[in-house]
């Protein structure tokens, strides 16, 4: 009587492996997997042989399956905080960054930047002292806490 072979698999009991469009071997995941008509399945996140993760796409073939990300179209969960928000400001209406500063401050239009000497934010909230354009280390225009003396 034949003994069924069970295939060896380093994924858990909760995964299953599947593969990845134009890499050898196959990568786990957890179920409901992404294939032929399932657009909305998983597909491996990084692991050996799969540095990036990889994404659910719709293949050449016409069915749906795990394509590789690389270091190009990886995705990011970088956020970034809101502009400040200067509207109907009397310091300003323009958010303005200052060099060394640790958040930007309010000032009105023209503002100092590029190739503009323009104006810098004055002592506001969260703002003790003026800042002053000048020609900043890149070249440009910059505001720049003056010195005291």
């Amino acid at each position: 009587v034949p003994v069924p072979i069970t295939p060896y698999s380093n994924c858990t009991t909760e995964s299953t492996e599947v593969s990845v469009q134009g890499l050898k071997g196959a990568f786990c995941v957890n179920e409901p997997v992404c294939v032929k008509q399932v657009s909305t399945g998983k597909c491996p996140a990084p692991q050996d042989g799969l540095q990036f993760g990889s994404f659910c796409d719709l293949l050449p073939t016409g069915v749906y399956g795990c394509r590789p990300y690389t270091a190009d179209n990886v995705p990011t969960t970088v956020t970034y905080e809101a502009p400040l928000d200067c509207s109907n400001n009397p310091a300003g209406d323009t958010p303005v960054s200052i060099v060394s500063a640790n958040q930007d401050f309010c000032a009105p239009e023209p503002v100092c930047s590029g190739t503009i000497f323009g104006s810098c934010p004055k002592i506001q909230d969260g703002l003790t002292q003026d800042s002053e354009c000048m020609v900043i280390d890149t070249g440009v225009y910059g505001c720049v806490f003056m010195a005291s003396t």
